[in-house]
């Protein structure tokens, strides 16, 4: 199993997404997603197939401090859960952000979401209580 972030020739890669997280690429929109390289696409590939993603956007900043990404979906394959993917996921992700300049992570969990937000601590996350939990992580260079 390898990392990939994906780009816009990957577009038939992200299209095998749709194996466990239906619905959710579409061929035209996805490869306009892809193009733009603010977007991020996150994958695991096993057998030429994505069986776990991390999906979302670069924001720049105003403030003259480095860009955050904001994290829309983490999706693991039911296949392919309770083997340390997700962790290994969400530290690869924070890895290559890291290398690109990034300063901060962040995502919205549900706050009732246990496996997700037990993923989300172990991987170095902290969260502001209100609610639902929105996840920062702090990206180390």
């Amino acid at each position: 199993m390898t990392f990939h972030r994906l780009s816009i020739e990957d577009t038939q890669l992200a299209l095998t997404i749709n194996a466990f997280r239906p619905k959710l690429v579409d061929a035209e929109a996805v490869e306009t997603f892809l193009a733009d390289t603010r977007n991020l696409l996150y994958c695991m590939v096993d057998n030429d197939k994505v069986v776990a993603f991390a999906y979302g956007y670069l924001l720049s900043r105003t403030d003259g401090t480095p860009n955050m990404v904001y994290i829309h979906e983490v999706c693991v394959a039911e296949d392919y859960r309770h083997r340390g993917i997700g962790t290994a996921l969400m530290n690869s992700l924070q890895n290559l952000l890291r290398d690109e300049g990034v300063g901060k992570m962040f995502l919205i969990a549900d706050s009732s979401d246990n496996i997700a937000n037990t993923l989300y601590r172990r991987t170095g996350g902290s969260h502001s209580d209100c609610g639902d939990i929105c996840w920062y992580f702090k990206i180390e260079s």
